[in-house]
């Protein structure tokens, strides 16, 4: 039974990680796009 638990806690820490790796620069993207957009209403 703990097993399971070990591969459980394992297997939601390396979702996460993945998750943090896309978000980054998805979140990184959005930013610099937001960033060009407010230059071009207000130059």
């Amino acid at each position: 039974m703990s097993n399971v638990v070990t591969i459980g806690s394992r297997a939601s820490k390396l979702a996460r990680t993945q998750v943090t790796e896309w978000l980054t620069p998805l979140v990184l993207l959005a930013q610099g796009a937001a960033g060009i957009l407010a230059r071009i209403r207000n130059p």
